[in-house]
């Protein structure tokens, strides 16, 4: 994992909420960031523009967003930046589990 990770461990990315800390530190990522502190609320417009800004300051190349969740959010936040959208599945939904595969 570590030698797929170590080309975009500079990169600074913000994730849509606070819960990858130890895989960032494990694998020396750059987090900058989260949307949200609480997935269950959506963020104000207010947050809105404060994470469009850090975008803009700290040059993040991705903003990464859970299937769970919808994408509308991120896409509004990454609108006009040169940020562009990706897709953590901490649960792993999409996975075809070996079980899964049998039926």
């Amino acid at each position: 994992m570590s030698a797929k990770l170590d080309s975009v461990n500079n990169e600074p990315y913000i994730v849509f909420h606070d819960a990858y800390q130890y895989f960032e530190v494990d694998y020396s990522l750059n987090s900058v960031g989260s949307i949200s502190l609480n997935p269950d609320i959506s963020p104000t417009p207010k947050r809105i523009q404060e994470i469009k800004t850090k975008i803009e300051k700290d040059n993040v190349v991705c903003l990464f967003r859970e299937p769970q969740f919808p994408s509308r959010i991120v896409q509004t936040v990454i609108q006009e930046t040169n940020a562009k959208e990706g897709e953590l599945d901490p649960l792993g939904f999409d996975l075809n589990t070996w079980k899964k595969s049998l039926f």
